[in-house]
């Protein structure tokens, strides 16, 4: 596989930026989830959103590095794969949205759980390596507005993901083109 991407098929950087982020996104919503399970006062609670209160930031910060890292990728390296001839021009449109969609909610939802974050005056270190320096204010109405933002656009993030997935099986399983095989790092393209 190049590294670069052509007409035919995504380069190995974008491939293996597009798959660590699934990988780093997933386990965000899913430590996510499992915080919002936390009840107060419930025995060894605090103890456990002690431990995976990092997890979720250090891996919402990872997501936000990785995107970044790939619209980079993406400006410097203006090639994508071309339309199929399987995809109208609708389909063909609605992809490209929702893929703008789904770049915006990839930064934007750990921007503002980390913008929450300090809002709350609490101190946010990067997989324990080192402390990234808060630059917002404490506040209670800046914490509670960029937590609901957080929160919803989150929910957002969730439905794109499982559309994404579940167009991506379409193509693979329905239409038998080679949207996914041109993402997948060792497939054999026709």
């Amino acid at each position: 596989m190049q590294i670069k991407n052509s007409e035919k098929r995504w380069g190995s950087v974008s491939v293996i930026i597009h798959w660590i982020s699934a990988v780093v996104i997933i386990a965000a919503i899913t430590v996510g989830l499992w915080i919002s399970t936390l009840e107060e006062g419930q025995p060894g609670a605090f103890e456990l959103w002690l431990q995976l209160m990092p997890l979720h930031k250090s891996l919402g910060i990872t997501a936000l590095i990785l995107v970044v890292m790939r619209f980079v990728w993406l400006t410097r390296y203006k090639v994508v794969p071309a339309r199929l001839n399987s995809e109208s021009t609708l389909t063909h449109t609605l992809a490209t949205w929702a893929h703008r969609l789904l770049y915006f909610l990839i930064f934007t939802v750990p921007l503002m759980g980390w913008f929450a974050s300090m809002g709350n005056g609490a101190k946010t270190y990067f997989w324990g390596w080192f402390l990234i320096p808060n630059f917002i204010e404490k506040s209670k109405l800046s914490v509670t507005v960029f937590y609901w933002v957080h929160f919803y656009l989150s929910w957002a993030l969730v439905v794109l993901l499982v559309a994404h997935v579940v167009a991506a099986m379409w193509h693979h399983f329905v239409v038998k083109d080679n949207v996914l095989k041109r993402m997948l790092p060792f497939s054999k393209l026709p």
